[in-house]
Order: C-alpha cells, then structure tokens, then sequence
C-alpha cells in the first residue's frame, strides 16, 4: 500500500459490516462506491465476508509474526476479557497493524486513517472515564473508531 499524502484511509471491520449490511445498506454501499475513488484508499480486515460488495475491498494482510499475535492476546485478555470471535481478531490486526504507535509495530502504522466498525464491543472500549478502567484509546491513542453513520461524517460524505 502507497502511504503517500493527500489521502485518507479507511480500515473496514469486515465481520461486522458484513454481518449488519442489510441493516445499514445504503450508507455501507456509499462508503464502498468510493474505492479506488482519491483520496480514498478502503481496505477490510481479513475475515471471509458472505457479501460479494464487501469481498470487492482488498484485505489488509496481517503478518501473524509472535509479536503481534502476542499483543493481540494481552489486549484480548487486558480489555475484552472474553473469546473474540476470528473476526474481532482480525479487527484487532488491522488495528494493531495501522493503528499503533508502538516500536514493534510503528511500521506501517498511518495517521490518516479512519476504522469503521459495527461492533459494540469495540466502540464501548474506544473510551473510558474511569482511568482504572483500560480502553482502546489508552492503547491507541490516536486511533479514529466509528460506526458507520459517523464514518460518512467523517469522510464527509453525509
């Protein structure tokens, strides 16, 4: 993927846009008309989608090296504290992947980039008000989660 200025990129969570398409499916289908389209650049994560619109969007390949996956596992255990499904999981290597400031990771971590997700479990652990209480935003800080209402918003696409 070209990292280059002027663009915006956007990282789909594949199972749960998939699984509430039909919910959701004017504005998802606003979102996907602008791949390929700059200064958008979409990607999903890796999960296997049953929507063919959705199937369209390249994946963001996740390099599953010990690191990684020894990351995903502490903040499964620090934040979610239940079994992800393998589409959480791969959410969570899209975000590790782009969203992280960490050294192990900074590689291919990018600035401008939007996560749209359906998934309550994610949008309620982005914030926390009680500074006890571990979040992805404590872990991410500067990662950008919306549903996919805000995501047009912020694509300025409403």
């Amino acid at each position: 993927m070209d990292m280059t200025e002027n663009q915006l990129f956007i990282f789909l969570d594949t199972e749960s846009i998939d699984n509430t398409y039909f919910q959701n499916k004017n504005n998802v289908d606003r979102i996907l008309f602008y791949d390929k389209r700059r200064p958008f650049v979409i990607e999903r994560s890796s999960f296997k989608p049953k929507i063919d619109a959705i199937a369209k969007i390249p994946e963001s390949n996740f390099d599953s090296n010990s690191p990684k996956v020894e990351a995903i596992g502490k903040i499964n255990t620090e934040l979610f504290k239940k079994s992800l499904t393998d589409g959480e999981v791969k959410f969570l290597h899209l975000i590790l992947k782009h969203g992280s400031t960490h050294t192990n990771f900074n590689r291919t971590y990018i600035d401008n980039a939007v996560f749209i997700t359906e998934n309550d479990n994610f949008l309620q652990k982005l914030l926390s008000t009680d500074i006890k209480v571990l979040s992805l935003r404590a872990l991410f800080p500067t990662l950008r989660l919306v549903n996919i209402i805000h995501g047009l918003e912020v694509l300025d696409l409403c």
